[in-house]
């Protein structure tokens, strides 16, 4: 549960508002419920009820100030419990939201909460949990695609996953939107080229694309095409992925998808942990083929559950 009240100009005062916080707290009939990716108005005293997505490692709630100002926040669980790998508030661009005061009445382990000094996502972006991961590649072909990337996951009915694009270090996305053409592949195969022929006819066809916004569920069975659309006003845009039956899974996209991630690994399930490209059975030789296309394709992995709210400008 969530309360926020908006101060007087000038107020940095929590518990000022702490009397207007305590009535709407008390009264049952003031909670607005809200899922994962809504937007809280905020302008005088409001009072919501979250529900996080079960089905995503992380769950979104946009905040929109109806004026600029102070507010006051009170919440039924520490919000750094929530944390993990990047700050619970972040403005649309991606930088955190720092708190101005802050007063807590259950004991953290982590100590006092002021000045964000949380170890588990230091400036917020958590880089060096990419390090040391393989980049896997492949070679193409030769042939010229109107993707730029392909990679072949292994996924499981009844699993969520989250395809996620973030925006870079300067605040911006790298695109504002992506194709993505996902093809199922036959039982037991590993083969990307085998599903090209099919990503081609998708591509090809405008009248294929199906249009998804952040927080859309992206059926996948045979072959789709989807035309994503990134949220301008959120720093981060998530997308859920649900597979038809358990199998390999060929996705071509318009961009690198690693163009798209900042901290945190572009695919994960419904648990939060990363999905890498899969691999294909040991060869004769005894090594493994790597299955993304791309010379310059870098895939990388890290593991991260957290609580998002962010776009307070």
């Amino acid at each position: 549960k969530l309360v926020v009240v908006a101060l007087p100009a000038g107020s940095y005062n929590v518990s000022v508002a702490e009397e207007e916080a305590k009535k709407r707290w008390a009264a049952s009939a003031t909670w607005s419920n809200a899922t994962s990716v809504a937007t809280l108005a905020l302008s005088g005293t409001k009072a919501y009820s979250l529900t996080f997505d079960q089905g995503s490692w992380l769950s979104i709630f946009k905040l929109q100030p109806a004026a600029s100002g102070n507010y006051s926040f009170f919440t039924e669980h520490l919000p750094s419990e929530f944390e993990k790998g990047f700050h619970f508030m972040k403005d649309e661009n991606g930088t955190d939201v720092e708190v101005h005061q802050e007063e807590s009445h259950v004991s953290h382990s982590g100590g006092e909460q002021g000045g964000h000094d949380h170890a588990d996502h230091g400036d917020g972006h958590s880089k060096d949990e990419h390090a040391g991961h393989n980049h896997y590649t492949y070679d193409a072909g030769g042939h010229a695609h109107a993707w730029e990337w392909a990679g072949i996951f292994a996924l499981d009915a009844g699993e969520t996953y989250t395809w996620s694009a973030a925006r870079g270090a300067t605040g911006a996305y790298a695109a504002a939107g992506m194709k993505l053409v996902v093809v199922a592949l036959p039982a037991g195969s590993y083969d990307v080229h085998a599903a090209e022929e099919e990503a081609e006819k998708g591509w090809a066809a405008p009248t294929t694309w199906n249009n998804a916004t952040s927080g859309a569920t992206l059926a996948l069975s045979g072959a789709k095409a989807y035309s994503l659309t990134f949220d301008q006003e959120s720093w981060v845009s998530l997308f859920k992925l649900q597979p038809a039956v358990s199998g390999s899974y060929a996705f071509f996209t318009e961009h690198l998808p690693s163009e798209f991630e900042n901290g945190f690994h572009y695919l994960k399930d419904e648990h939060g942990h990363d999905v890498e490209v899969a691999r294909a059975p040991a060869t004769t030789t005894g090594a493994p083929t790597s299955l993304a296309q791309r010379a310059d394709s870098p895939i990388y992995l890290a593991a991260m559950l957290a609580l998002l709210v962010g776009n307070i400008r």
